[in-house]
């Protein structure tokens, strides 16, 4: 599946990346940027690319669970470094948690739920 990446960045005092909004669709992505902006277009620039996901579902939850398990902060517990990961990298993270209703970062019960809402969010099952 495609999904269309805008990444809106403030450009004063150092071009920082606020908020990364993606879609299967290119229209609605750079909706939604523009109205994070409120129209101030001035202050803001864009980033544009397009990114495509072509794994199955064991690989993506080897990646995310190797992350979780050897390489995030000790101090996360096992759901919020799954919820993490997925967030920074797929940027599907909050979607799964406030429109999907599977939460995993305050409920580690919810991991394998969170990851297989995740990954067919990537897929473009939902």
């Amino acid at each position: 599946m495609i999904q269309h990446v805008v990444k809106v960045h403030y450009k004063y005092p150092q071009n920082i990346c606020l908020r990364v909004f993606t879609h299967r669709c290119k229209l609605i992505a750079w909706i939604k940027a523009i109205w994070f902006t409120k129209f101030g277009w001035r202050f803001f620039t864009f980033d544009y690319y397009k990114k495509e996901f072509n794994m199955d579902f064991e690989e993506f939850e080897q990646e995310v669970l190797d992350f979780a398990t050897k390489q995030c902060p000790t101090e996360w517990r096992r759901g919020q470094a799954v919820f993490n990961y997925i967030e920074q990298k797929y940027h599907v993270g909050r979607h799964v948690q406030f429109e999907d209703h599977v939460d995993c970062f305050y409920n580690d019960q919810n991991i394998n739920l969170f990851i297989l809402a995740a990954y067919k969010r990537l897929c473009g099952g939902l």
